[in-house]
């Protein structure tokens, strides 16, 4: 019997298989290991903070505290001064008509793909968050510019070596030792190619060795630069059903030098401290999963269910001090 055949037919792969179009752009996120999260337990927060000035820190007793015996001894005075900041809530909703979820039944769950994008959009928003507080020039001053600017037309003299070093000493002249190079991916195409920057990881490293971000923190671990992270992220900034706009989160203008560490806080002589420039605060009562919380509800009067993405989360430098800016001139 002949085999039955159709001009019209097709195979049905298209039951095998969704097509997500950008959902790789969270695993470029970096926001956790520049800002880590941090519950807080109140809307407002108030903390304590030791400043270099009235706490007394980075003193020493020169010879103007020599005491003779009997004699009184010299006093300072030390203060605390306090902050505070807000938790901001951001929410969102998608509605999933019970006509939709049926047209597609044969597919995929609708709601479950709208939460899903939902999670993940609340992550977005934290690496964009991140990035607005860290290249912030009314935060950590305005940005030291480039030695030399990183444009194609300078490949042989861009210095971002000699860039790094000086941000590490402004460091230093604050009292803060910083430990984390962050960069755009455009900016870091760009030095990686220079003359200076090749040669002087090869210099550090041996022969062989490119300009990567592992061999850049190595060849910098002198300085006491312990992270070199790459910005990648993009989101789409085009209006609701619009043709998609794919804008990069880290922008070209700086390069950011500052203090970080692997948890929001560390046990430093049993005293609860910010471990690093500052933290991703989100309010633990309201969303305790790490910030972030997608709810589903119905609505009965358009028969639909609701996906409600909403996040807590909050972008907080707690020490200025601890970052600086180079301004790349990049063009």
């Amino acid at each position: 019997m002949p085999a039955y055949t159709t001009a019209t037919a097709r195979p049905r792969q298209e039951l095998a298989a969704v097509i997500r179009e950008g959902r790789g752009i969270n695993k470029l996120n970096i926001h956790s290991q520049i800002l880590p999260a941090l519950p807080v337990n109140k809307r407002t927060v108030h903390l304590i903070k030791a400043k270099i000035a009235n706490a007394q820190t980075a003193r020493i007793l020169d010879d103007y505290f020599i005491t003779a015996p009997g004699a009184e001894v010299e006093r300072m005075t030390m203060t605390l001064n306090d902050d505070s900041f807000t938790i901001a809530i951001r929410k969102r909703e998608v509605q999933v008509p019970d006509e939709v979820e049926m047209d597609y039944a044969d597919y995929l769950s609708v709601e479950s793909l709208a939460a899903q994008q939902a999670a993940e959009s609340v992550e977005l928003t934290t690496e964009y968050l991140t990035a607005a507080a860290v290249m912030n020039a009314t935060t950590f001053g305005a940005g030291t510019n480039s030695i030399v600017a990183y444009t194609s037309a300078n490949l042989a003299t861009i210095d971002f070596v000699g860039d790094i070093f000086a941000a590490v000493e402004r460091g230093y002249d604050k009292g803060e030792v910083l430990n984390t190079i962050v960069l755009s991916q455009q900016v870091y195409n760009r030095i990686r190619q220079s003359t200076l920057l090749k040669n002087y990881v090869v210099s550090q490293l041996g022969k062989g060795y490119e300009v990567n971000a592992s061999n850049l923190q190595a060849a910098f671990a002198d300085s006491g630069i312990t992270k070199v992270l790459i910005g990648r992220s993009a989101y789409n900034s085009a209006g609701d059903g619009a043709t998609p706009v794919m804008s990069r989160i880290w922008g070209n203008t700086y390069v950011w030098v500052g203090a970080t560490g692997n948890s929001a806080t560390t046990n430093e002589d049993s005293i609860s401290t910010i471990d690093g420039v500052g933290v991703n605060a989100f309010w633990e009562n309201y969303t305790p999963a790490d910030g972030y919380g997608v709810d589903t509800y119905r609505e009965e009067k358009t028969e639909s269910n609701i996906v409600r993405a909403k996040t807590s989360k909050v972008a907080y430098i707690a020490n200025a001090n601890a970052g600086t800016l180079i301004t790349s001139q990049y063009s």
